[in-house]
């Protein structure tokens, strides 16, 4: 390790290079070339230096350096500071500034300007958090310097992650990543997204990794692109192994990581014997598994709620079935477990499933922490493997699998390590919304009366069943800007939970009255569809990101319109067959199938089908999926034409 000459030595060099920066009007926008301030871009990052020097076998000293310069409004929050402080971590110091366009000094930033959050979403953590805001009355272009030191003294689970662009349309000037560590380590890292020059040079008893990214310009999120981590430049570097209170392991594979994680929950699924015969007593005369698991999910789902603890080593290890039985609350890993622990009870054996529920997919050949943010359970010996979410059994019903965790690859925990698996994810033909609209219409065009029924299932049901529980004025507006026309007025509106062949639905009907179509004297031009048409993407020149179409959908609109005898349609568009054939345009993104019949001169009906799949096609078929779109787009903003008879 450093000794501690050496580690003052280094820290005091690497402030007198920073201090020397910033004088002499160095930070002037004057000084950023032009393709990086350019009308594309909010903000610039400067400078950012991340210098991480391991100074023991649990503990290091992280010095960061960032100036970033706001170019215009939508870049203030590019400037926003935020940090923690928690048991084995410290800020042990901050300092900033705040410059004009010149580069001339206009305020300092002292420590006692940082603001502590006053809100949490745990309900127990020794975590603090604390924040600084520029003053919003500022000129633009404005600069702001960052300098701050973080002490680590509990455990390296990691070493930080360097991502010196964290904003959309956000150019990089200059940054450079340092890790200061001991010879004898090996280290794993992941490059992704930005041309690195690395340096490798052995300092005494140390070696030291340099790496030097190059200026680039901003990242602009487009439609159907990956995800941000996979476009953002980075830099994730893992040490072999970690230590954490008094645990060790390693991360040199999924299956490493998720051994230590098992291990971390071993003997905590114990339940009290009172709690055993409550177990015994609910399942008692149930001989089918699955039975028996909503039995369970039931009674956990009456008796537990959701409460954030990140204390210690808790961000990580399940408190104690036995406790949450007692107090009936607990995070994503306590709920999970005591779900887990109540199955034990029954003679069913399942297993802790750690996941994320922002990304995908997991960096299949680099172990981190970063892309696991919630704990859920698997029970894989019961026909088509169930998945439970221990923080959801009050409010999902059993089996169903929220939309933020269907398809999502995760970290099974088992003793013979962690094994990458994938949740179940809904099939095209289940994620389905179908709307139909039923209008009667008078002979002066106005309706005499309409109903809309809904129909979703698979990942679109989570959004109904959420909103069947909200109060009614939040259901009626979101239904009539559904409906989308003028004056809509609801009535008899209702949520019927459906479960159909196993899938779970929710249906909702209404009846409603509004202003429908344009009158012009004898005509009245109706829209066919009222849904506001499929958006087409504007793909950027030069892209070669392929086009990402993360889950299948299906949605289907029926228009069912009845005309009294004193109307007719005079113009129906062309895509309409009339005789109930069906027209289909279809490729690899998706398809759109239209048909419509036409029924005695006064019953018209109208479907139209849209269904995108699930894809990663490269950048050339653009042109496809755009043609296919627009083909979609032109169909839901169609009219027909109504007229008066003579």
């Amino acid at each position: 390790m450093l000794d501690k000459k050496t580690f003052c030595c280094t820290l005091a060099l690497l402030f007198a290079v920073q201090a020397g920066r910033a004088q002499g009007s160095g930070w002037a926008s004057a000084n950023i070339p032009d393709s990086l301030c350019d009308k594309e871009h909010n903000s610039v990052v400067r400078c950012y230096d991340v210098d991480f020097v391991q100074t023991g076998a649990n503990e290091g000293v992280g010095t960061y350096h960032r100036v970033v310069t706001v170019l215009n409004a939508k870049g203030d929050d590019a400037v926003m500071w935020s940090n923690y402080e928690g048991r084995g971590r410290s800020i042990a110091s901050f300092r900033g500034r705040i410059y004009d366009a010149s580069g001339n000094s206009l305020e300092k930033i002292k420590r006692s300007d940082l603001a502590q959050s006053a809100y949490t979403g745990d309900f127990a953590s020794d975590i603090k958090s604390y924040y600084y805001a520029p003053p919003t009355a500022l000129s633009y272009p404005y600069t702001v310097e960052y300098e701050w030191q973080v002490k680590v003294s509990d455990g390296l689970r990691s070493y930080p992650v360097f991502s010196p662009m964290d904003e959309e349309r956000q150019s990089v000037q200059e940054c450079r990543y340092t890790l200061t560590l001991p010879s004898d380590m090996t280290i794993s890292e992941r490059q992704m997204n930005q041309s690195v020059v690395r340096e490798v040079a052995n300092v005494g008893k140390q070696t030291r990794y340099q790496w030097t990214v190059s200026a680039r310009r901003g990242i602009i999120l487009e439609d159907y692109a990956p995800d941000a981590i996979f476009q953002y430049p980075s830099i994730r570097v893992n040490p072999p192994s970690f230590t954490m209170q008094g645990t060790v392991g390693q991360l040199d594979s999924w299956k490493s990581l998720g051994r230590w994680m098992y291990e971390l929950g071993e003997g905590r699924d114990v339940l009290p014997q009172s709690e055993i015969d409550k177990v015994k007593s609910l399942t008692a005369g149930l001989s089918d598994k699955r039975e028996i698991i909503a039995a369970l999910y039931k009674y956990h789902g009456e008796k537990t709620r959701y409460v954030s603890i990140q204390l210690g080593i808790g961000g990580y290890q399940p408190i104690a079935a036995q406790e949450v039985c007692k107090t009936g609350f607990g995070d994503c890993k306590a709920l999970s477990n005591y779900m887990k622990a109540l199955l034990k009870a029954a003679g069913i054996e399942s297993n802790l499933v750690s996941i994320s529920t922002q990304y995908k997919d997991l960096l299949a050949d680099f172990p981190n922490f970063n892309q696991l943010d919630h704990v859920i359970l698997c029970v894989p010996d019961v026909a088509d493997t169930l998945w439970i979410d221990g923080t959801a059994t009050s409010f999902l019903p059993f089996g169903y699998v929220s939309p933020t965790l269907a398809g999502h690859e995760c970290v099974l925990e088992t003793a013979d390590g962690g094994e990458l698996v994938r949740v179940s994810d809904y099939a095209p033909d289940v994620n389905v919304e179908a709307v139909t609209t039923e209008l009667f219409f008078n002979d002066d065009f106005t309706l005499r009366d309409a109903i809309y029924r809904i129909h979703a299932g698979g990942r679109l049901y989570a959004k109904y069943l959420s909103l069947s529980k909200a109060e009614a004025k939040e259901q009626s507006d979101y239904v009539s800007r559904k409906i989308g026309m003028n004056g809509c007025r609801l009535s008899a509106l209702k949520f019927a939970d459906v479960v159909a062949d196993g899938q779970h639905r929710m249906d909702v009907e209404c009846r409603f009255t509004a202003s429908y179509g344009k009158v012009s004297g004898s005509r009245s031009f109706v829209p066919v569809f009222n849904s506001g048409g499929v958006t087409v993407p504007k793909f950027k020149e030069g892209r070669t990101m392929p086009i990402v179409q993360r889950t299948s959908a299906c949605y289907v609109d029926t228009v069912i319109v009845h005309l009294p005898d004193g109307l007719e349609v005079e113009s129906l568009p062309k895509w309409m067959s009339h005789d109930g054939a069906s027209d289909t345009i279809a490729n690899d993104f998706g398809s759109i199938s239209t048909s419509s019949l036409m029924a005695d001169g006064n019953l018209l009906t109208v479907v139209a089908r849209f269904t995108r799949n699930a894809c990663e096609l490269p950048i050339g078929r653009k042109d496809d999926v755009v043609s296919l779109l627009k083909s979609a787009n032109g169909i839901y903003n169609d009219k027909i034409v109504l007229r008066k008879k003579k």
